[in-house]
């Protein structure tokens, strides 16, 4: 599912490989302008040059409403190289589909593993060709590992690093904060303050949150609430405090099953 442009004479002879080690298996490749008779005629000519049957592979043209529906028919990505997946990945183990991944010494040839990394998945991140075509084999083969593992990733992506939009944007005003100081006379040591959310022009602290959500709850202004929590969850998705103040509100709303789900995420 990534761009044509990726589909290095490397990335079809990997592909070969694991077609060649997993019999009966199928290639499927989603891109832009792919059904275009030009475009089809000049993919399946380097897809021969590779010794890639044709009747194994399926093109399909890329679809903007099926971004992510595609997946669905997806059991295992294969990694493009050395231009790794980007968006793509996040996509794919966002919808459940292992990405086995070979990585280099450049930047562009890690991408994909940054995300494998950060979801637990380092065996998925391939150092040599033979490992590659291996892993994706061997994952092939075994039907309840694979099935286990796709079950796992919406979770591992969720409470991975690379979603985690707080601490990155913690990380970035550090960053931000140590290239500029000196050039505008601010203190070497970046302020501490306390964490908190921005929104509709003022900084709120998490006191001041804490005490808006309690105070709502104490005096039943339950509509107030629910206003306060939309702006919460946008950046503190995670938070216990969301959860309850929602199960509180979904409870005031008779939506009791929702507001025990809510209880036991909190």
């Amino acid at each position: 599912c990534n761009g044509l442009t990726k589909l290095s004479d490397l990335t079809l002879r990997l592909w070969a490989g694991v077609l060649e080690a997993c019999p009966g298996s199928r290639l499927l490749i989603e891109a832009q302008n792919v059904a275009l008779a030009g475009t089809r005629e000049l993919v399946e000519a380097r897809l021969l040059a590779h010794q890639i049957d044709l009747e194994r592979v399926e093109l399909v043209d890329r679809v903007a409403e099926n971004q992510y529906l595609m997946y669905n028919r997806i059991d295992i990505a294969l990694d493009a190289t050395p231009y790794t997946g980007g968006t793509t990945t996040c996509d794919a183990l966002w919808m459940g589909v292992p990405v086995v991944s070979l990585t280099g010494e450049a930047f562009h040839q890690r991408i994909s593993s940054i995300f494998l990394k950060d979801c637990g998945l380092d065996p998925l991140i391939c150092e040599d060709e033979a490992a590659y075509v291996r892993m994706a084999s061997e994952l092939a083969a075994d039907v309840g590992r694979l099935n286990e593992l796709r079950l796992s990733l919406r979770q591992r992506v969720e409470t991975s690093p690379m979603t985690d939009a707080p601490a990155f944007a913690a990380w970035f005003e550090e960053q931000a904060y140590a290239l500029c100081h000196a050039r505008k006379g601010m203190p070497e040591a970046k302020p501490e303050r306390e964490q908190g959310v921005y929104f509709g022009g003022t900084w709120y602290s998490t006191t001041d949150m804490v005490l808006s959500v309690a105070a709502h709850i104490e005096t039943g202004e339950y509509e107030k609430l629910h206003n306060v929590l939309e702006n919460l969850s946008s950046t503190w998705y995670r938070h216990w405090m969301v959860s309850y103040g929602l199960a509180v509100y979904k409870y005031h709303m008779a939506s009791r099953t929702e507001a025990i789900d809510l209880l036991i995420e909190a």
